[in-house]
């Protein structure tokens, strides 16, 4: 019988960690996200030393996918070593599939690691509406997964309890749900997500200016503007993400960031598949 999957596995050699900071855990995201987009990629989880993918499709369409993502972190992270061998785990039925993609996203509790509690390095995020650069996996999802709900989506993200959505929290929601590394700036994303902002937050003139470092004016001018719907939608659920209860005060905190004020950089670079590593 043939698989109807794979579960690739990824590391570094000498299992060298990537993207160890918040801002890093987004930008890996949206470079899986875009490398991945041709592919059907079910769910993703990238780990401190390691990371999880789950994909339809045969071993060399599979085997592809990993070659394009190892390609595109060599060139954003430039982590000094060569990738190990990837491993390919073959997936046969929809149980199999579905007990794969809840241990892929569960990879917190499997390995006790806290340094991602808000799942910026997974599409987790995207199948529950808080982030909209990975909406198109949860179509897959659906056609394959159709017995996954809302619930068993965040009792696996740990979310079981929410927040209400504190304001304070603005800055790392819009970050979260536009999967940026930062907020500076004038590229497209970055104006789409305080135009968002102003929509997801209204009539929090003050406390918006505030926290996204512009004048009241800028705020009204803001709110003329057309915005995304869904992505209006993701910043009020990213705040009320980060404003859950912390399970854990030291390893989940609850520290909103401040606003960043620094000279504009480029946001993303998309991935120039040039190189390649070593892989079967």
């Amino acid at each position: 019988m043939e698989p109807i999957g794979y579960h690739i596995t990824l590391r570094l050699e000498e299992d060298r960690p990537i993207a160890t900071s918040p801002a890093e855990r987004r930008l890996l995201a949206r470079t899986v996200l875009t490398v991945a987009r041709p592919f059907r990629l079910l769910a993703f989880r990238w780990a401190d030393t390691h990371g999880h993918f789950l994909c339809i499709g045969d071993r060399a369409t599979c085997a592809e996918l990993a070659r394009r993502i190892e390609i595109a972190f060599q060139v954003h992270f430039e982590p000094g070593v060569r990738f190990a061998r990837p491993r390919f785990k073959p997936v046969f039925n929809l149980w199999h599939l579905q007990e794969a993609a809840f241990y892929i996203w569960r990879q917190d509790k499997r390995h006790a690691f806290g340094n991602d509690p808000h799942h910026d390095a997974s599409n987790v995020p995207d199948l529950l509406g808080a982030r909209v650069c990975g909406i198109w996996t949860a179509n897959i999802v659906r056609e394959y997964l159709a017995r996954i709900g809302r619930d068993e989506l965040l009792d696996a993200a740990g979310w079981t309890v929410l927040g209400e959505g504190s304001p304070e929290f603005l800055v790392d929601a819009c970050l979260g749900a536009a999967c940026l590394p930062e907020l500076n700036g004038r590229t497209a994303e970055v104006v789409a997500a305080r135009r968002a902002a102003v929509v997801a937050l209204p009539e929090r003139t003050s406390i918006l200016a505030g926290a996204l470092g512009v004048t009241k004016q800028a705020i009204r001018k803001l709110r003329k503007a057309e915005t995304n719907p869904f992505l209006v939608r993701a910043i009020q659920m990213q705040l009320r993400i980060h404003s859950r209860p912390a399970r854990d005060k030291l390893l989940d905190p609850t520290a909103p960031t401040l606003p960043i004020v620094a000279e504009p950089r480029a946001v993303y670079l998309a991935p120039r598949i040039t190189r390649r590593s070593e892989w079967t």
